[in-house]
């Protein structure tokens, strides 16, 4: 069974005019859907809290002091980091603060094809090491990652070759929580996270790509390249709603 893959574009400001709510503010301005996972604002704080420890259900007393705490004061306490992001921003419907939600369940295999098509086009001078970077740390999360794929690499690579590729990849360190409030662990529970510039980077790789379908590798006889990956068609017909925004990746069982 695969792992669990999700990309959504996520605009920082319209977050964070949401963030400064209390969540009384919240729900006298957007509610709370009734088809929520969640049953209650109550049950979705006790599921999502860190502290206090609440009861499944808790009691209107016990959840009262945080209904008067702003959302970010809640959110930086929180243990299961853009995910409860993501949940709180469906509860805004077209309000929402996320702008591309993409569905990249159980392909795992379109992520080496994008991976290795953005190694060749490093190799080959048409991407630089920023966006390279962009490409690995979005997808791979850690460095140990990255040397795993190019073990997986369907072509041989000199030892040049797989150096260049490291240093650039590592000359950048690991990504960083969007939010200066976020502590560093909320890019360390399976998700992985670009700014908006960088973002622009992984944009212009994914339409360059896209144009001159850049060739992933061979299986069985037959050379797959950017465009017979699902998820590159994905992201290709989401580029217009990631400009201006910061692309997040999830990936978990």
């Amino acid at each position: 069974m695969g792992n669990t893959h999700y990309y959504y574009a996520l605009n920082r400001k319209a977050a964070e005019r949401v963030f400064d709510l209390t969540w009384n503010q919240f729900l006298e301005k957007f509610g709370w859907s009734e088809d929520s996972q969640w049953e209650s604002i109550g049950g979705y704080l006790s599921y999502c809290l860190d502290e206090p420890s609440w009861e499944e259900e808790p009691t209107p007393k016990q959840i009262a002091p945080t209904l008067r705490r702003n959302i970010r004061a809640t959110l930086r306490e929180e243990s299961t980091g853009y995910f409860c992001i993501l949940e709180l921003s469906y509860q805004l419907g077209k309000r929402s603060f996320v702008r591309s939600d993409i569905d990249a369940e159980a392909l795992e295999e379109d992520l080496d094809g994008l991976n290795i098509c953005a190694v060749r086009a490093f190799l080959s001078g048409d991407i630089d090491d920023r966006t390279l970077w962009c490409i690995f740390t979005l997808n791979q999360g850690e460095e140990e990652g990255s040397s795993d794929l190019l073990d997986r690499f369907k072509t041989r690579l000199t030892k040049l070759d797989r150096r260049r590729i490291l240093a650039a990849i590592g000359r950048f360190g690991p990504c960083e929580p969007l939010f200066e409030w976020q502590p560093a662990s909320a890019v360390l529970d399976g998700h992985t996270v670009l700014c908006e510039e960088d973002t622009r980077r992984f944009v212009r790789f994914v339409r360059l790509a896209w144009r001159h379908n850049w060739p992933a590798y061979s299986k069985k006889s037959r050379l797959l390249r950017f465009r017979n990956f699902k998820l590159a068609r994905k992201l290709h017909a989401a580029c217009p709603a990631l400009l201006g925004n910061c692309l997040v990746h999830y990936c978990g069982p």
